[in-house]
Order: structure tokens, then sequence, then C-alpha cells
């Protein structure tokens, strides 16, 4: 039988026994709970990760078709044979949507008479010059493409 110090003794450690007991339950179930966090991140970073090859692999036929373009313009009198670069030239490029010629890039030349269009996507296309006569150029997945150059008369 208990006595009466020892009811007392247990009635005053009772919160204390209940904080143990969750103590105990706690050591056990934390492994199990560490261990599902883990799977759950991995599975996480399994997620992205795939993500990530899959968006690779989207975008890297886009990457290799895409071709920097490099051209001149140059300028001619009809006196003259000799011709000299065109700076200041504006160079559009244009491009085929929904069966309408649209320009797509503009640039105007330097010094040097020298025109860059980057990342232009293989396909059929068209340069003006100054507003003046197309010149249709034919864009291959090589990474970089001269063009032959362009001799404005005037």
């Amino acid at each position: 039988m208990i006595n009466l110090q020892q009811s007392i003794l247990l009635i005053a450690l009772k919160p204390y026994a209940r904080i143990t007991t969750a103590a105990l339950s706690l050591k056990t179930r934390l492994p199990n709970v560490l261990r599902r966090l883990r799977e759950r991140i991995k599975m996480n970073i399994n997620k992205y990760l795939k993500l990530a090859v899959l968006m690779l692999f989207l975008c890297l036929p886009v990457a290799l078709t895409a071709a920097n373009l490099r051209g001149k313009i140059e300028g001619s009198n009809q006196h003259y044979t000799t011709t000299y670069p065109l700076p200041g030239a504006k160079v559009v490029l244009y491009s085929k949507k929904s069966g309408k010629w649209k320009p797509t890039r503009k640039y105007i030349t330097g010094s040097d008479g020298m025109y860059y269009f980057k990342n232009v996507p293989a396909g059929q296309y068209s340069i003006q010059v100054n507003g003046r006569q197309n010149y249709p150029v034919s864009v291959s997945g090589k990474p970089e493409q001269d063009l032959p150059p362009i001799v404005i008369t005037y």
C-alpha cells in the first residue's frame, strides 16, 4: 500500500511523468520523422533535377540551330569601280511569320560598315538596307555565318 507521503509525492510528480513519457515517445518517433523528412527532401531534389534535365533537352535544339550572322555593307559610286564601307546604314532583318514579312531585328552599321545579328534561328530571312532592295538570306544551323558583302550603289 501507498502511504500518504508517497501519494503526495506521486501527485506532485505527475506533470513531470507526462513530460518524461512524451520525451521518451519523441525519442522513439524522432528517427522516423527525420527519415521521412530526408525522403521528402530527396524526392524534391530528384523532381527538380529531372525538371532541369528536361529543360536542358528542350532548350538545346534551339541553341544549336541559332546562328550569329555577320555581314558588311559597302557603298559605291556609279562613276568609280571601288567600294568603301558604308557607316550608319540601317540594316533590318525580316522573317516570314503567318505569311507576312515582319522585321525581327535592326542594326546600324559601324564605321567599318559591319552588321551583326546574334542568335538567329535557322530559316529563311530577308535583309533590307536603308529601306531599299531586299536581299534573301538562308540561315543554317552553323554557329557563325558570314554573309557576302552587300553593295549599295549611289
